[in-house]
């Protein structure tokens, strides 16, 4: 399920998707779809991102023959201008192309493009928080890229663990009028869990001040990195380390 705003006072959600299709945006007249196209070894797949004009239902393809773990993230900023990232985790290293969007033809075109080591090897989001876009993986560390494609700030948001006793996994990030929310759940190797893991707590960061200053689920302001056995975090599996398996899907910022 996404929802995306792609012209003024336009938005539209748009629930059409498969496990190889994705809708990364949509709007009155168009909608930008990732679709997995081949599906290779070792989690690697190979995916496009195309523009269909749903008035001529003719599409454009933005990115082609990329191969990446995950579908590609998009991001939005104001003017028709917006932010694909997609992430090959073999090379660690993160596509970026700015574009933007003529309503008036219904086409998309490349304003800046760069490859930035991301260290990122699972999933990721982004968001676009002004007047930069943002992108942050299971890594734990937040990268602020300006529209041009060039890096400005990598922010370590949480410790990494030297025994990889617990891990990151499935960051969400949302950015809106100044407000910027992070969430990622851990996932905490025990011994009941036969040498796997289990998604065990939710690890929540919110700052009001554009990523000067942050703070956790509760109000309290918090240095970085934060711990990842951070004890007020949200737990999501039961105190004896049962069965549960459960992990954050999705965030949103609600006014009100």
């Amino acid at each position: 399920f996404d929802t995306w705003t792609l012209e003024k006072n336009v938005s539209i959600s748009a629930t059409f998707q498969s496990h190889n299709t994705k809708v990364l945006a949509a709007g009155r007249r168009g909608a930008i779809v990732s679709l997995q196209t081949l599906a290779g070894q070792d989690d690697i797949n190979e995916f496009e991102v195309v523009y269909v004009n749903l008035d001529t239902r003719r599409t454009q393809v933005l990115l082609s023959g990329v191969s990446a773990t995950n579908a590609p993230c998009l991001a939005e900023a104001p003017g028709g201008e917006f932010a694909v990232f997609i992430n090959d985790h073999r090379a660690k290293r993160v596509l970026f192309k700015a574009m933007r969007m003529n309503t008036a033809t219904a086409s998309a075109q490349v304003t800046a493009e760069n490859e930035i080591d991301s260290g990122v090897f699972g999933k990721y989001a982004c968001a676009y928080a002004s007047p930069d876009f943002l992108f942050i993986g299971n890594n734990g560390v937040l990268i602020r890229i300006g529209r041009d494609g060039s890096v400005k700030q990598r922010l370590a948001m949480f410790e990494r663990s030297d025994k990889k006793s617990v891990s990151l996994q499935y960051p969400q990030l949302v950015a809106e009028d100044g407000v910027l929310l992070l969430a990622v759940t851990t996932a905490k190797k025990l011994p009941q869990a036969g040498g796997g893991s289990i998604y065990w707590s939710i690890m929540f960061l919110r700052s009001t001040d554009q990523g000067r200053t942050w703070f956790d689920h509760s109000g309290a302001r918090r240095a970085l990195p934060l711990p990842l056995d951070y004890d007020a975090s949200l737990a999501i599996t039961p105190a004896n380390g049962g069965s549960d398996n459960n992990w954050l899907l999705g965030l949103d910022l609600v006014h009100g």
